[in-house]
C-alpha cells in the first residue's frame, strides 16, 4: 500500500491535540485531558505521558512513601486490591505493588524527528525561528497594545507579511526562494515539507513535532480561527497559514545559515522509522499499579471527609427561619469562606452555585465599545445588560498615552513625567494609593449603573435582546432556586455575592476572577438576578410553582473581592 500524506487530515488531527485555550479575554478552566476523553482517565493519563512526556501521576516511589507515613491507609490499599478487576493473580497483587520498580516514565514520542537538527546540525531551530513567529503573529492579532497596527491586518495573515515585504524597505525573509514561495498565490505545505524533510512518510511526525514546541500559540490560533468572536478586535488567521510561516522561517533560518539548497533534509540526516505519535497505547502493568495507589489515595481520604459530615450537626431546620440566607459561587475560594460563615453563625444558611446565576449574558457598560460576556464560556448568550448611563469618564495616565511611543515625545515624557513617577513611587511608600493601569472587580460594574434588566417592546442591539421578558426572568429564578434547593422557609435578607479580583499589570488577570464568568467579576449577575428575583410579577409565578417568597425577604446582590478579602453590596438601580 502506497502512503500518502494528507494535509488536511494532518492539521485536523493537530487541532484535536492542541490545547484549546482562548485569548484571556475569555477564561475558561479548561480540560487538559480533553483530547483522550474516549479513554478511561488512568488510560489517558499513561497515553498523555507517553506521548508528551508529562508527569501525569506521583512515581511509584512517592505512592510507597505515603503508604509507609500511614497516608495511604491499609484498609483502603486492601479494598483497592480486593476490589479491582485485573488478569493479575489477587494474591500477588500486593507484592507487585510495594516491589515494582519505575521504569523511565518522562520517554516522550513527540519532538523526537526534530531533535535531529541538534543532534546532527547542532543547530536550535526553535531559538532561530521562533522569536521571529511570535513577534509577527502577535503583532498581527494586536488587540491596540501596539502603537500603531499591523498593516494590512485584515487580509489574513500571508497577505499582509507579503504586502510588508514586497512594498517596503523591511525584510522578513533573506532566501530568495523563500521569499517566491511567500509570493506565490497558491501555499502549499507540501512543496516546504518536501524541502525540509524529503521524505512525505515523516510529514505528520515532522509537523506534529513542530506546532507542539510551543502549543500554546498553536491552539490559540486554531481557536481563533474556528471562533474569531474570541477577539475583540477580528482578525482574519487560518491555522494552515500559521504552519506555513513558520516553515518559511525555518527553510529561511537553513538558507541563511547554510546557503540555499546547500543543506540536506532531516530524513537525510536520520535513520529513524515514521513513527505514528498518537497511535493508541494499552494499559501496561506499571500503569495498572499506579492506578490502584491512586484510587487507594484518594479512598483513604475520601473516609476521612465521610467520617467528618458524618459526624456534624445541622444546626439549622425548616422549622427555624435562618438568621439569613448567602449564595456564594462553587469556586474553592468562596466554598471556604462560606463554610467559614457557617462555623461563626450557625443559623446562618449558604447555597453554592456557578454564579453566572443562570443568566446567559452579554454585559455593554457605559460608554463601552465591546459587549463582555459574563456567563460560561460554552454558552452562546442571546440576552445583554446594557447600562444606559451613557459615556463614562475614566481615569487616564500620560505614560500610557500613544505619544510616550514615539522618539521625541517620549523622549520629552521620560526627561519629565520620569522625575515624577520616581517622586510618586517614593510618596506611595507612606501614602499607598493605585493607578490607572490598577485592575479592580469593583470597577467591573459601577454601583450608579443603571441598568436594563426588564426588555420592553423586544429592544435588542446587534441581534441580542436588551435584558429579559418578565416570562424569562421567572424561568431564570425559578430554575437558580429549584437547583439551589432553596424553595421555602427564606430569611429576610438573602446575599447573592459574585466574586472577582484586584491585580496591577498582570496579563492572568482573568484567574482571579470567577471562571463562570469567563474570567470576569460575577457582581454584575448577583445584581440582576436580586432584581429578577425582588420583582413582584416574577413572586406571583414562584408561587404557582410552590415557592412563596415572603414579602419581607429581599435579595441582595454583593461582590466579594478575594485578593482583597473586601465586600460590596449593589442591589438596587439608581
Amino acid at each position: 500500500m502506497v502512503y500518502t500524506f494528507n494535509v488536511d487530515d494532518c492539521l485536523h488531527k493537530l487541532k484535536h491535540y492542541l490545547p484549546a485555550q482562548a485569548p484571556l479575554k475569555d477564561f475558561v478552566h479548561h480540560n487538559t485531558l480533553h483530547a483522550f476523553q474516549n479513554q478511561s482517565f488512568f488510560e489517558a493519563l499513561q497515553t498523555s505521558n507517553e506521548i508528551f512526556g508529562y508527569k501525569t501521576s506521583l512515581s511509584l516511589t512517592e505512592y510507597k512513601e505515603l503508604h509507609d507515613k500511614g497516608v495511604i491507609s491499609k484498609d483502603a490499599l486492601g479494598w483497592v486490591i480486593s476490589n479491582s478487576e485485573s488478569e493479575i493473580p489477587l494474591e500477588s497483587r500486593k507484592k507487585l505493588m510495594l516491589n515494582l520498580s519505575e521504569s523511565n516514565e518522562y520517554s516522550r514520542r513527540i519532538g523526537k524527528l526534530r531533535a535531529v537538527w541538534k543532534e546532527q546540525l547542532h543547530i536550535d531551530l526553535n531559538t532561530l525561528v521562533h522569536l521571529n513567529l511570535f513577534k509577527l503573529v502577535g503583532s498581527y492579532l494586536d488587540q491596540g497594545i501596539s502603537s500603531k497596527p499591523f498593516p494590512n491586518n485584515k487580509k489574513g495573515l500571508l497577505n499582509a507579511i507579503s504586502d510588508i515585504e514586497n512594498n517596503t524597505i523591511f525584510e522578513f525573509f533573506h532566501s530568495k526562494r523563500v521569499k517566491e514561495l511567500l509570493f506565490k498565490k497558491e501555499h502549499n505545505i507540501i512543496d516546504l515539507l518536501q524541502i525540509i524533510v524529503g521524505d512525505e512518510k515523516f510529514f505528520e511526525q515532522y509537523l506534529i513535532d513542530q506546532q507542539f514546541a510551543h502549543p500554546g500559540w498553536s491552539g490559540i490560533v486554531s481557536v481563533i480561527e474556528k471562533n474569531p468572536t474570541t477577539l475583540f478586535d477580528r482578525k482574519e488567521i487560518a491555522f494552515m497559514d500559521f504552519v506555513y510561516l513558520e516553515l518559511l522561517l525555518e527553510v529561511d533560518a537553513l538558507d541563511k545559515m547554510y546557503g540555499e539548497g546547500n543543506w540536506k533534509t532531516i530524513t537525510e540526516l536520520t535513520n529513524q522509522t515514521p513513527l505514528d505519535v498518537f497511535q493508541g497505547i494499552s494499559m501496561s502493568r506499571e500503569w495498572e499499579v499506579k492506578k490502584w495507589w491512586q484510587e487507594a489515595l484518594e479512598l483513604s481520604y475520601f473516609d476521612q471527609v465521610l467520617l467528618g459530615l458524618k459526624s456534624t450537626v445541622s444546626h439549622n431546620t425548616n422549622e427555624i427561619k435562618p438568621s439569613f440566607q448567602a449564595f456564594f459561587c462553587i469556586d474553592d475560594r468562596e466554598e471556604s469562606i462560606r463554610r467559614n460563615i457557617e462555623l461563626v453563625d450557625p443559623a446562618c444558611e449558604t447555597f453554592g452555585t456557578p454564579a453566572h446565576y443562570n443568566l446567559p449574558i452579554y454585559y455593554r457598560p457605559a460608554g463601552g465599545k465591546f459587549n463582555t460576556q459574563v456567563c460560561p464560556g460554552t454558552i452562546s448568550p442571546e440576552h445583554i445588560i446594557v447600562d444606559d448611563r451613557g459615556s463614562e469618564e475614566h481615569k487616564k495616565d500620560l505614560h500610557f498615552h500613544q505619544n510616550s511611543h514615539k522618539w521625541f515625545s517620549g523622549w520629552m515624557i521620560a526627561q519629565t513625567m520620569g522625575f515624577w513617577s520616581a517622586f510618586k513611587l517614593f510618596l506611595n511608600i507612606f501614602k499607598p494609593s493605585v493607578s490607572p493601569g490598577h485592575s479592580s472587580s469593583f470597577e467591573h460594574m459601577s454601583h450608579k449603573s443603571n441598568l436594563i434588566i426588564e426588555n420592553v417592546d423586544g429592544k435588542e442591539v446587534e441581534g441580542l435582546k436588551i435584558g429579559f421578558t418578565i416570562e424569562e426572568m421567572c424561568h431564570v429564578v425559578y430554575s437558580e432556586l429549584k437547583r439551589s434547593g432553596l424553595t421555602k422557609n427564606f430569611a429576610p435578607l438573602i446575599y447573592l455575592f459574585g466574586h472577582g479580583g484586584s491585580s496591577t499589570n498582570n496579563p492572568y488577570y482573568a484567574g482571579y476572577n470567577c471562571g463562570a464568568c469567563s474570567g470576569r467579576p460575577s457582581s454584575l449577575n448577583a445584581r440582576v438576578f436580586a432584581s429578577m428575583a425582588n420583582n413582584l410579577e416574577v413572586r406571583s409565578f414562584l408561587k404557582t410553582k410552590g415557592i412563596n417568597v415572603p414579602e419581607e425577604s429581599q435579595f441582595i446582590g454583593g461582590l466579594h473581592d478575594t485578593t482583597r478579602d473586601e465586600f460590596a453590596f449593589m442591589t438596587l438601580n439608581y
